[in-house]
């Protein structure tokens, strides 16, 4: 790739011997270095640390690692670094695309003229790349082969338009500070650059503060929708240099950032021990078959021996995943391509994704040529770091699903909402002293600092007979609200004048929350004054009443009665009036109950008052047949106005036509007895029909009796007509 040639800024030339010696060492290549020597160079606006070569000798390459960072206002458009005199760097590939630490995006030359023989890092300008000025840094790197030497090396950079000259005049090595050091230089996942997980016990960013004793766990990390969070998204390193196009890399290789795992579980093949570290394969163009992006790109059912192994067929699936820096409550667009292998069947082609351990998709192809699809998913993040995977599912054969060009973005910044500071009550210590009882209530899913301050954005306490600020008040706000009272945030105890709590929110809104002396004392459940239960004895079937009256300072949320016995039961009272709360209980089966009364109130307590006893009878049965001596004691009713439906059936069923004429007092008269309910049908009970007597003859003189009454029916009341019609026998 050819370029025009620019006005350039000579940062630093440093002059080293013909055989290289390892400086700074970076065993894990993430750009911080755990121990040695090596050169920095400074010029105003532009300065370099962590110029870093190590050997790898498996691969016969040396790789060069630079730590840029641009200090000032002026946006760098490239970088070089000089090559031996008419040798080429062993990677990044010329008219290629390479992608940065941070994963900026860069056109390669490799080699150029311009501005002197060298490999050429070209940072795209466009909405892919975030640009690289004021204070911004990033780690770049090229590998050559470790036989060349080198007459000098230079540093050459443009930013903005100004000229910058940094120059080591001094011959020999420079030995120099080694810049930022790395607390675990065997972990790339581990540096000052990384984000605090919170829960995995490990110090991540190198501060010595672990999990939540790290304030990076409380920090709320800006939405840039330009940044692609994932690294190496297009697997474009390591590279694949191997002939055959293709070739496999263990987990933990440098360069690579994703975390590999074995998905299938079987671990031997034709008598071979599957390897125990899990292995990618990345493919460089094999037969033609092109990448979605840039050069080259992963199958997700590996190979156990690579290029150079015999086997064929072994069961090589892996899962691929990243902890990617996310905000709770933000949105995240995820896009990727992926292709079937070509001439499998859909049963090899796989893919499932997840995100925070959750399914978001399974994708399952296939296709005679390679066939790349682009996907798209919008993803909510609820944690500070979030797993991104992707796995295949498809059979464990070494052939599989190619995938290639992830990208996650931050689209949608997590809504502002409020933090409430909250009152919960006070406490009268008496001598004019009071503890007033604080919390709040976080409306974000995702956890605030606001330090303590007397200017905006406030937390500050003030008043109450105190002097400063800071009275205990907490400045790391987790989301959602603190417990009630007696569990709340935190105590102050001042003399009974206006105590005031100012805190501004993430929606930048500042509220108070006032104690005083005469605020809301503080009480821990509700209290029931009183109680009414309207019979103690009942039969079984029929209920009793219970009134309860209950007050409580912050509000009665609910009160409920327990019957405990035989089977126990709870029945929920309904509010009928201010503080007064009713129900109709009935008993689930007969025996003695124990009645508890417990009451609820708005903050989750509760108060429970033992009310005694309530005793169930077997319910009266009638006898099959009542004689004429027996029929005074029947009677139709239960109490005056309201008829019992079982004496009401034993008249109808059981006593003979003549008793009953002696039980009306109509010994010398014939009558008809029925019951009708207000749509003049005849009433039923038990499905019966109640009429009882003779019908008259149709020229009788019939006298007809009628007056209204009260019947149960389903546990409330029914009104029917009772009608008797009489005439003279015959």
């Amino acid at each position: 790739m050819k370029f025009t040639p620019i006005l350039a800024i000579l940062i630093s030339l440093f002059i080293i011997p013909s055989v290289w010696s390892i400086r700074c060492i970076d065993n894990d290549l993430d750009g911080f270095n755990i121990s040695g020597n090596g050169c920095n160079g400074f010029s105003g606006c532009v300065n370099f640390t962590n110029i870093t070569f190590q050997n790898i000798d498996t691969l016969n390459l040396t790789v060069v690692t630079v730590n840029v960072t641009v200090n000032c206002n002026n946006t760098l458009s490239y970088i070089v670094f000089s090559l031996p005199s008419g040798k080429v760097a062993s990677w990044p590939a010329d008219d290629s695309y390479y992608y940065s630490y941070k994963n900026r995006k860069f056109e390669v030359g490799n080699p150029t003229n311009n501005p002197f023989y060298s490999i050429k890092f070209n940072l795209r300008s466009n909405n892919e790349n975030p640009e690289l000025k004021n204070g911004e840094w990033d780690v770049l790197s090229f590998g050559i082969n470790k036989t060349y030497n080198f007459d000098f090396f230079a540093i050459q950079v443009k930013a903005g338009t100004q000229t910058y000259l940094y120059n080591k005049s001094s011959l020999g090595e420079c030995i120099l500070e080694c810049g930022i050091p790395d607390c675990n230089d065997s972990n790339y996942n581990i540096n000052p650059d990384m984000i605090e997980n919170c829960s995995n016990g490990i110090d991540d960013n190198c501060d010595g503060l672990i999990d939540y004793n790290d304030p990076n766990c409380y920090i709320e990390y800006t939405c840039d929708p330009n940044l692609n969070l994932i690294f190496n998204g297009g697997f474009e390193r390591p590279i694949v240099t191997n002939p055959l196009k293709w070739d496999v890399f263990p987990n933990g290789t440098p360069t690579l950032r994703w975390n590999i795992e074995w998905q299938s579980n079987q671990t031997s093949y034709k008598g071979v021990t599957r390897p125990d570290i899990a292995l990618i394969e990345l493919q460089h163009s094999p037969f033609d078959w092109i990448p979605a992006e840039g050069y080259q790109y992963a199958e997700l059912d590996s190979d156990w021996d690579g290029p150079s192994g015999s086997l064929n067929g072994e069961p090589a699936t892996i899962k691929i995943y990243q902890n990617v820096k996310t905000i709770p409550g933000a949105t995240y667009l995820l896009t990727f391509s992926s292709s079937p292998r070509p001439l499998t069947n859909s049963s090899n082609n796989i893919l499932e994704l997840r995100w925070d351990d959750s399914v978001q998709a399974i994708i399952s192809k296939n296709s005679s040529i390679i066939n790349w699809s682009y996907y798209a998913f919008n993803l909510t993040a609820t944690k500070n770091l979030t797993k991104l995977q992707f796995a295949e599912l498809g059979i464990p054969d070494s052939l599989g699903t190619f995938l290639d060009n992830v990208s996650l973005r931050c689209i949608i910044p997590p809504p502002r909402a409020p933090i409430l500071p909250i009152l919960e009550c006070v406490d009268d210590y008496g001598n004019g002293s009071y503890l007033a009882h604080f919390g709040y209530d976080n409306k974000n899913n995702y956890t605030v600092i606001i330090n303590i301050s007397a200017v905006y954005p406030y937390n500050k306490i003030t008043g109450g007979g105190l002097s400063g600020i800071n009275h205990g008040q907490p400045e790391i706000f987790l989301p959602g609200r603190t417990p009630y009272y007696p569990n709340n945030s935190f105590n102050v105890l001042f003399d009974g004048t206006n105590l005031v709590w100012t805190l501004t929110g993430p929606d930048r809104i500042t509220r108070t929350a006032t104690a005083s002396a005469n605020s809301t004392r503080c009480v821990v459940g509700p209290i029931i004054n009183n109680y009414t239960i309207l019979s103690r004895t009942v039969e079984m079937g029929n209920s009793t009443y219970i009134q309860v009256n209950v007050t409580d300072p912050i509000n009665v949320s609910y009160v409920q009665v327990k019957l405990i016995g035989p089977i126990s039961k709870t029945f929920n009272l309904s509010n009928i009036a201010k503080d007064l709360y009713e129900a109709e209980i009935f008993p689930p089966e007969v025996g003695n109950y124990t009645i508890d009364i417990i009451a609820y109130n708005t903050r989750g307590y509760s108060s429970s008052l033992y009310a005694g006893e309530l005793y169930v009878l077997e319910p009266f049965i009638p006898p099959p047949l009542v004689t004429c001596q027996d029929i005074y004691s029947l009677g139709l009713s239960s109490q005056p106005g309201i008829l019992s439906p079982n004496k009401v059936l034993t008249l109808k069923n059981n006593v003979s036509y003549y008793c009953a004429k002696v039980l009306l007092g109509l010994w010398d008269y014939d009558f008809y007895l029925e019951l009708r309910d207000s749509n003049d049908q005849l009433f039923t009970i038990n499905g019966e029909e109640i009429f009882y007597g003779k019908q008259p003859p149709t020229d009788a003189s019939v006298g007809i009796y009628t007056r209204p009454a009260l019947i149960p029916e389903n546990g409330t009341y029914k009104q029917v007509k009772l009608t008797l019609g009489v005439w003279i026998s015959r």
